[in-house]
């Protein structure tokens, strides 16, 4: 019986957060990604209420602030209702890897970006309401949740176990 692990990323500009995506591997691998009218913290609790499976235990990654964002936006004790681990401090607690962006992290375990440019200027191309524009964001977002994915999949293929990574939650 496998763990559900639930990653979530976010793209936030100093308005606040204009993208949240999420993906569950597990669960047929569904993906979710709101934004505009259907960026609402009920939406992300319905897609974790979804992948969630009984006698299993969920874990939802974010990397970085994520959470303290999405706990400011919506107004939520996010880390109090789930398991949240941030991915950067767990990796740098289980492997005492001092290196820890995203990007760096994928980079060390041969992950990628279908279009990398987009993170220097993904504001100003979500703003630009151009509908191409939006998707090279929109995949960005999507490449970040599945680089995040593997990250964590690296970790556990290194022995961290799920019981490990739930401790250290509650140590955070």
């Amino acid at each position: 019986m496998h763990d559900i692990d639930i990653f979530v990323d976010i793209e936030f500009n100093h308005e606040g957060i204009f993208l949240l995506g999420a993906y569950c591997p597990q669960y047929r691998h569904i993906r979710l990604q709101l934004y505009e009218k259907t960026l609402t913290i009920r939406r992300l609790t319905n897609f974790i209420s979804q992948c969630r499976r009984p006698n299993r235990e969920t874990l939802v990654f974010c990397h970085g602030p994520d959470f303290g964002h999405i706990q400011k936006e919506f107004k939520i004790d996010f880390k109090n209702q789930y398991t949240c681990i941030n991915s950067i401090t767990a990796y740098r607690y289980f492997t005492r890897y001092k290196y820890f962006s995203l990007a760096h992290l994928a980079s060390k375990i041969g992950l990628g970006w279908k279009d990398p440019g987009v993170q220097q200027k993904i504001s100003a191309l979500w703003r630009s309401n151009d509908a191409q524009k939006r998707q090279r964001v929109l995949d960005y977002n999507w490449d970040d949740c599945k680089n995040l994915g593997g990250i964590i999949k690296e970790l556990r293929q290194r022995g961290v176990t799920t019981r490990e990574l739930k401790d250290y939650a509650k140590l955070s």
